[in-house]
């Protein structure tokens, strides 16, 4: 569609078409004058549509920089929990294999496998199972008596299940507090509580290469600057597990 001529597109002509005339000299100074402004105004708006141009640009990188900066800093928060988890795993291992030497339980048992670990586990159940049955023979119960497991739990931890603690580090100074972590299978950060920590020590004088208690408690938490006792990744959920019957082998 056309477009109607603006005053200064105009005004520029008109001096363009006096001055080819020859009436460009002094008998015109205003309207000189006013050509070279509205020269002047052209070129302004064409550096000002230039600016907007260049400012929608700067602003696009800066978006697109802050995207990639987040991208980077969420994926080194999960390179980081990844190393936590397979250090922890690593840990347990360890002292699961401590578990295995003083129970004297299958050496060939694969502890780097899902299956071995399982099988550990049901063998710990047997030793425990064969330490606390009494050799009265218990009156027949019914199927509906809400009973606790004799099971470990390592997949998922609910109030009254059997869980194997095992300590995450080994300090050098065998009477320093140790810190221990139920052994899990996918389900991480489950700790268990000063207080059962300290129960066991106070009734033993000393901190045991593994506990299995039954949870009589959880207290689920995030971590952050005011609390973070195991040392976790801000926002990180961690569940600390308070325990009864205390069973050292």
């Amino acid at each position: 569609r056309h477009q109607p001529p603006s005053i200064l597109s105009s005004l520029s002509a008109s001096v363009e078409t006096a001055a080819a005339a020859g009436h460009g000299g002094p008998k015109f100074p205003l309207v000189l004058a006013l050509a070279a402004t509205a020269g002047t105004l052209n070129h302004s708006s064409e550096i000002l549509k230039e600016t907007d141009a260049v400012r929608l640009l700067k602003d696009a990188m800066y978006e697109k920089e802050a995207k990639i900066a987040h991208l980077e800093e969420a994926q080194s928060g999960l390179q980081d929990t990844v190393r936590s988890l397979q250090f922890s795993m690593g840990m347990q291992r360890n002292w699961l294999k401590k578990v295995v030497s003083v129970l004297q339980l299958d050496d060939d048992v694969d502890l780097d496998s899902a299956e071995g670990l399982h099988e550990c586990l049901m063998h710990i159940e047997d030793k425990w199972n064969a330490r606390t049955s009494s050799p009265v023979v218990a009156p027949a119960s019914s199927p509906d008596d809400d009973e606790p497991s004799s099971k470990i739990a390592f997949r998922s931890f609910s109030y009254n299940d059997l869980a194997l603690f095992l300590p995450t580090f080994a300090p050098t100074d065998a009477a320093a507090a140790k810190i221990y972590l139920a052994f899990h299978l996918g389900c991480p950060n489950r700790f268990l509580s000063d207080e059962s920590i300290t129960t066991f020590y106070q009734m033993h004088n000393r901190y045991p290469e593994y506990i299995l208690g039954r949870i009589v408690f959880i207290d689920e938490r995030v971590a952050s600057d005011r609390d973070n006792p195991y040392r976790l990744i801000a926002g990180t959920t961690f569940y600390v597990l308070t325990v009864t019957f205390l069973v050292d082998f």
